[in-house]
């Protein structure tokens, strides 16, 4: 059981690795759009375009700080029980964000089904930005 929850966590931190790729497309994406506003692009378009971009940065940071704490909770597994080492880094996190009250202690498959989550917006973010430079090339 430990195993497989330590190969869990190794396999978010690949999933949150991989999530930085499309926040990478979204965010070139919004400097190509950026760089044609000299042609006449209307200022909707350059505003969707930022906004878009701006939301694949908060995105990106996210996943990285997901990518960092699955990295290090797969390490903390070889040596604690899941059920010791998830109220720790629950703690910590409360700790970090300067929480009054410590956040509940949430279960493995939930912490990946958020970063799941995480991943999927990037994706979409990533369509959409690329709608948006399509109509900005095709204008």
């Amino acid at each position: 059981m430990k195993s497989d929850v330590r190969w869990a966590s190794r396999v978010a931190v690949g999933l949150a690795a991989g999530g930085r790729w499309p926040c990478a497309w979204a965010m070139l994406a919004s400097l190509l759009v950026v760089a044609r506003a000299g042609y006449g692009e209307p200022p909707a378009l350059l505003a969707l375009s930022l906004l878009l971009a701006l939301a694949a940065l908060y995105v990106a940071l996210r996943l990285e700080l997901d990518r960092l704490l699955f990295a290090d909770l797969a390490i903390e597994l070889m040596t604690k029980a899941p059920d010791e080492a998830l109220p720790e880094l629950d703690a910590g996190l409360g700790l970090a964000l300067d929480r009054a009250d410590p956040p509940r202690v949430r279960a493995l498959s939930d912490r990946i089904r958020g970063l799941r989550r995480w991943v999927t917006t990037a994706a979409v973010l990533a369509l959409l930005q690329s709608c948006v430079l399509w109509v900005a090339v095709l204008r």
